[in-house]
């Protein structure tokens, strides 16, 4: 799985056959592993549904993929790499089943960030993955008690250090990049509830670190956290710079991963800002 959702909220977009679902629940689980697929049966009743043998299985699997090679015997262009694709996904299937971090996973159990980056970093050690969708779960849209965005901030913040330390336990930081995003960022100001909390802002931050990473505070805003322009090949603040777009930020990602953020966001300009 080049990419592989952990969070249950990613968007596949166009790229959804080269990307893998946990689900919010660790659902995939059931298909990899059946006799996880059923809740366990009351005391003395028998559990529904059953687990292959291993010679059952190697049996299926070579029967589907024996059909599977006849259906793409003779044929040419996209039908034929249509079934060249579902011939090789069959190999990819197996290696899943087999995948102990997979198959250990608790189906019905929504994972904190934390395990959720324990994983990723498994995948990517074993070559399951190359890219990870990972979620907080934490409600950060409060309106009102401001001390519930300092206690998601603490326990986002030590979760971020667990996945970093697991990285480089594992000698993946210094080729891995970390990058932390939000749609929006809240007021300056409390607002008037009982308990002030604030409200959403259109301005927003990113946490970016890892490998080819530059340390540093990259854009900038004003007195009144205000958007202030920059340039787009250091981040520093230039009346002859621009606004700094979700875009342009995006572009500047994929650039530094190697891929051309023109052929995905044709129009922007890539920001270089902390990116080596």
């Amino acid at each position: 799985m080049p990419y592989v959702d952990l969070g249950g909220g990613a968007y596949a977009g166009p790229l959804a056959s080269f990307m893998g679902r946990v689900g919010n629940t660790n659902q995939l689980v059931t298909l990899l592993n059946r006799a996880k697929a059923f809740r366990g049966a009351p005391k003395g009743k028998a559990q529904p549904g059953f687990e292959f043998t291993g010679e059952e299985q190697a049996a299926l699997a070579k029967f589907v993929a024996g059909r599977a090679d006849a259906a793409r015997a003779g044929k040419t262009g996209p039908e034929a790499q249509v079934l060249e694709g579902f011939r090789t996904s069959l190999d990819r299937a197996e290696a899943l089943r087999r995948d102990p971090q997979l198959r250990a996973m608790a189906v019905g159990t929504a994972t904190s960030l934390a395990q959720q980056g324990e994983l990723a970093v498994a995948m990517f050690r074993g070559g399951v993955a190359a890219a990870a969708f990972l979620d907080s779960r934490l409600d950060w849209d409060t309106h009102d008690a401001i001390a519930d965005q300092g206690t998601a901030h603490e326990q986002l913040f030590a979760e971020l250090g667990t996945i970093a330390r697991k990285l480089d336990e594992a000698g993946l930081l210094a080729r891995t990049t970390v990058a932390v995003l939000s749609e929006f960022t809240r007021t300056p100001k409390l607002n008037s509830q009982p308990e002030p909390g604030k409200d959403h802002w259109p301005l927003t931050s990113a946490l970016v670190f890892g490998g080819g990473v530059r340390p540093g505070v990259y854009g900038a805003t004003d007195e009144k956290l205000g958007a202030m322009r920059v340039r787009m090949d250091d981040g520093k603040p230039s009346d002859g710079g621009r606004l700094l777009q979700f875009d342009n930020f995006a572009a500047g990602l994929l650039e530094h991963l190697a891929v051309s953020s023109r052929r995905w966001i044709a129009n922007a300009e890539p920001f270089r800002g902390p990116f080596a």
